[in-house]
């Protein structure tokens, strides 16, 4: 992509993600809710289900470990480190 790229266009796109960003993970999933709750509230049966969809039945639901969870993840990989280190 870099050798059809000239240095202007790089310069701009470079410009561009400084302003902008990259989209994240987070920013497509909520695009993708938005648009499913679009979609569904317009072809909602109104009498089966009086009350429109909201974006959050759309977004996924990522569990975060328990701290239990995270502090054991935590503590094997830096009984990891020490092994590789040779201590």
């Amino acid at each position: 992509m870099l050798r059809r790229m000239s240095s202007k266009e790089f310069t701009h796109w470079l410009a561009y993600w400084k302003v902008e960003g990259w989209e994240t993970r987070a920013d497509a999933d909520r695009r993708h809710a938005e648009m499913m709750t679009l979609h569904a509230n317009v072809h909602r049966d109104r009498k089966k289900r009086k009350e429109p969809y909201t974006i959050q039945d759309f977004m996924p639901q990522i569990e975060k470990p328990s701290l239990a969870e995270q502090t054991r993840r935590k503590v094997k990989a830096f009984m990891a480190r020490q092994r590789a280190k040779g201590m």
